[in-house]
C-alpha cells in the first residue's frame, strides 16, 4: 500500500503452508505408484496373451523333436506337424521339421 508521496507502508506475502504441499506430494506419489503397478499389472497379462501363439507350438515342436532325438523316429517320422494358425516363423520351423521327418523316413524305408 501506498501512500499519495508512493512510500510504502507495508509488505504482504502468500505461500502455501507447507503442511498443505506435503500432503499433495504425498497424494500424487500414491496415485503415481497405483497407477505404476496397474501398468505392471495389465504389461504381464497381455505378454502372456502375446506368447502362447508362439510358445506353444514350439513346445510341440520341441517334444517332437525330442522323441526324434530319443530314437523314436519310427512314430514320429509318419506324423506330421501342424498347427491350427501359426505365426509365420513357426509355419517355417514347422515345415522344415517336417521335411526332416519325411528325408528320415525316406532314409528308413531304404535301410
Amino acid at each position: 500500500m501506498t501512500k499519495k508521496t508512493d512510500e510504502v507502508v507495508g509488505v504482504l506475502e502468500v505461500q502455501v503452508h507447507k503442511d498443505i504441499l506435503h500432503s499433495i506430494m504425498w497424494i500424487v506419489w500414491i496415485v503415481f505408484d497405483v497407477i505404476c503397478l496397474i501398468a505392471f499389472i495389465v504389461a504381464i497379462f497381455v505378454s502372456k496373451l502375446i506368447s502362447i501363439p508362439v510358445s506353444r507350438p514350439l513346445r510341440k515342436l520341441i517334444e517332437r523333436l525330442e522323441q526324434v532325438a530319443e530314437e523314436d523316429i519310427e512314430w514320429a517320422v509318419h506324423k506330421k506337424i501342424e498347427f491350427k494358425k501359426p505365426l509365420l516363423e513357426i509355419t517355417r520351423l514347422t515345415d522344415a521339421t517336417n521335411t526332416i521327418l519325411d528325408k528320415n523316413e525316406s532314409v528308413l524305408r531304404k535301410n
